[in-house]
């Protein structure tokens, strides 16, 4: 848990590094608060469907966890996978799941198989739900700078992030994501500067759901069984 905690920090150091803070808080001034606000809210309902989902997926015959400690798994688990490249946050999903919900190893390799596969309608419903909350992230943040996108142009930029980011070759996707963001961006015909802009605002909203949510959950239980081993 401390090894996770302390790579899990030391990565979202890097990550802050590479982000370009001036430019992306100068366009934050510009924008309404209540629609960044929103963003995040929308991006965090990906981790609360995740956690559903991740509950519908676990075999029979395996241990069931209740609701909030799959949420708690999956936080993390979304947090490592957001900051540990080359699958380091997947192969801890697995650990996550057999320590902290009971489950054994071949059940947790099939709950992440099955993650990545999807099964039955309600699945696919849960995934479809995930993806409709983080459009709903992207439109927010288009909301809050008084950018208006079609419907088919904000599926142009959803598609071109899912693309880029379907093999993390950086930690959190930096750079990956705002390149693709830009691009659908500027093919939609918006400034080289705000596209820019809205691409690295875009996903920092998508950061603090599905990777601090869960580093502040994970840094929560590193302290506590740090207390407790010191007492």
């Amino acid at each position: 848990m401390i090894v996770a905690w302390l790579v899990a920090t030391a990565l979202l150091v890097v990550c802050a590094r590479t982000i370009d803070w001036r430019h992306a808080i100068e366009m934050a001034r510009t924008a309404r608060p209540g629609w960044l606000a929103l963003s995040v809210m929308a991006n965090t309902a990906i981790i609360c469907l995740w956690a559903v989902f991740w509950g519908l997926l676990v075999p029979r015959g395996e241990g069931r966890a209740g609701y909030w400690r799959m949420f708690e798994v999956v936080s993390v688990a979304s947090s490592l996978m957001n900051t540990v490249p080359f699958g380091g946050g997947h192969a801890s999903s697995v650990v996550l799941l057999v320590r902290r919900t009971g489950q054994t190893h071949r059940g947790a390799l099939s709950v992440l198989a099955l993650d990545q596969l999807g099964e039955g309608i309600a699945k696919v419903l849960a995934v479809l739900a995930m993806k409709a909350a983080e459009i709903a992230g992207i439109v927010a943040v288009q909301h809050a700078f008084g950018l208006s996108v079609s419907v088919g142009g904000t599926l142009l930029v959803f598609a071109a992030v899912v693309l880029a980011t379907m093999l993390p070759v950086a930690p959190a996707n930096l750079g990956t994501y705002e390149a693709s963001a830009f691009l659908a961006y500027r093919y939609l015909g918006f400034d080289p500067a705000y596209a820019l802009g809205i691409a690295v605002i875009q996903h920092v909203c998508y950061l603090i759901a599905t990777a601090g949510l869960g580093y502040l959950l994970l840094s929560a239980r590193t302290f506590s069984r740090s207390a407790i081993a010191s007492q």
